[in-house]
């Protein structure tokens, strides 16, 4: 497989898989919808969406506005401290991920897929993070390499030749983008389409030894 063939065609066959997948999931929405109870926002889960609103903002600003970006740029103060603001929001995201699946595993709520799902997440992060602290001032260069591709890709002009020069770790940054643009939504629809658990627990198929005991001591 070429890599002209991952990032010009790729990225239209993720966005592809990500709209049947929210398509599914909207259309089951209503019949599988359940009321959860709120419950206090733990520090890693505050972390995460700290993090995560930083690194979006971030990204979304050069996408959008790369002249006022570049002008922002322009003054080495300004490029630093954004630089030192997106390391600390990656470092916040990946450290919220961590502590968010922990405790999905832990409460017995991750399932494969949703740890295949936050294992690219956190390859993800690492990745933005290597390139945050190798890789200097890419909130700069990015915005003459990301930035034109992602726009030839919306114009449907895909033109991947400065991404194919670019290096390695912000090539692999694209692609489990494109990944988890495909998979998320259904790895949420079939979560959301798990049972509720039944609020009367079942009898189990083997009595346990604290069972067994008490059986016998009542006979």
């Amino acid at each position: 497989m070429s890599a002209t063939f991952l990032y010009v065609y790729l990225p239209y066959a993720a966005l592809l898989a990500c709209a049947v997948g929210v398509t599914r999931r909207l259309q089951t929405a209503g019949a599988r919808a359940r009321k959860a109870e709120p419950r206090p926002w733990a520090p890693g889960t505050l972390a995460l969406v700290v993090g995560a609103g930083i690194v979006a903002l971030n990204h979304v600003a050069g996408w959008v506005l790369p002249g006022a970006m570049r002008a922002f740029h322009s003054s080495p103060p300004r490029l630093f401290a954004f630089e030192a603001v997106s390391l600390i929001g990656g470092m916040l995201l990946t450290w919220g991920l961590v502590q968010v699946l922990v405790r999905r595993m832990r409460e017995g709520q991750a399932s494969w897929g949703l740890r295949t799902v936050y294992a690219l997440l956190l390859l993800q992060c690492v990745c933005g993070l290597v390139m945050a602290v190798g890789v200097r001032w890419g909130a700069l260069w990015s915005l003459d390499v990301v930035t034109p591709y992602l726009r030839s890709l919306l114009f449907l002009k895909p033109d991947a030749t400065l991404i194919l020069q670019a290096p390695a770790v912000l090539r692999l940054h694209l692609l489990l983008g494109f990944a988890l643009l495909a998979v998320a939504p259904f790895i949420q629809a079939r979560r959301a389409s798990e049972p509720v658990a039944a609020t009367t627990p079942e009898e189990p198929l083997l009595a346990s030894r604290k069972q067994e005991t008490a059986t016998r001591a009542e006979s």
